[in-house]
């Protein structure tokens, strides 16, 4: 997905990081400030970061898995203003 730095198109690459499942590694590189300038239409500025996953920290995170869509419930939002829906998996790194 390198492509979308150069084209400023993140949507697939968005999608992409989405899918991955547990990952040992997680290298990223895109937009930090994503505001745009009205006038060039350029971004604020990019990071780049580098994610490894601590296998035993990531095993006691799971656990809160399935409270996710209650802790969102209970969220003072209305059910379409709440970060994701009931059902659908919330990414966790």
């Amino acid at each position: 997905m390198a492509d979308a730095l150069l084209t400023d198109d993140y949507f697939s690459s968005d999608l992409a990081w989405l899918d991955l499942k547990n990952p040992k590694f997680d290298i990223i590189f895109a937009p930090y400030e994503t505001y745009s300038d009205d006038l060039l239409g350029v971004k604020g500025s990019y990071g780049a970061a580098v994610l490894i996953r601590n296998e035993t920290e990531s095993r006691k995170l799971e656990m809160f898995q399935q409270y996710v869509a209650q802790i969102q419930d209970a969220l003072p939002l209305g059910p379409e203003d709440r970060p994701s829906k009931q059902g659908l998996e919330t990414p966790w790194r």
